[in-house]
């Protein structure tokens, strides 16, 4: 399938916060906590406005894939990743094509060399996968609010 990304808008608000309140998403957050709408709402929109996000939403035909989000940490071109697909896409091997779109869209929007960290739980086999394919090398192992998770490096 061919995913086409676009900045996220104010639109994709809700489809948002119904993607990080899903069981799936919870279960490999570091806050199982279900998020509620006024949190997300404030979260989202400062997102939206910050410099240092960079807020995608992936999309096939007319349907919305997932959302893969760039933060700026540190440096000025080092940037975590988050990232969760529509359980309508789940388990279709499309989390490493939307994660390659939204790295490729990072690339032309920020224009300079970047480094992108993924800090994955240990258990989740499906996102490790995914990050591998997309040339992610693991750098280190570690344990996070008493969860091993495993720290990924992409440069570019």
């Amino acid at each position: 399938m061919n995913i086409k990304i676009r900045t996220a808008t104010i639109l994709d608000k809700d489809d948002y916060f119904y993607w990080v309140n899903l069981v799936a998403v919870r279960v490999n957050s570091f806050s199982k906590d279900t998020i509620t709408f006024n949190e997300h709402a404030k979260w989202f929109e400062d997102s939206l406005s910050s410099k240092k996000s960079f807020m995608y939403v992936g999309c096939i035909g007319g349907s919305l894939v997932g959302q893969v989000r760039f933060d700026l940490i540190g440096e000025i071109n080092e940037f975590s990743v988050d990232i969760h697909l529509s359980p309508d896409f789940m388990g279709q091997g499309l989390g490493s094509e939307l994660l390659a779109a939204g790295l490729k869209r990072l690339r032309s929007d920020v224009d300079c060399p970047l480094i992108v960290e993924a800090v994955i739980f240990t258990a989740n086999k499906a996102s490790i996968k995914c990050f591998k394919r997309n040339n992610f090398l693991l750098t280190s192992t570690c344990e996070i609010k008493n969860i091993r998770c495993k720290k990924f490096k992409y440069h570019v």
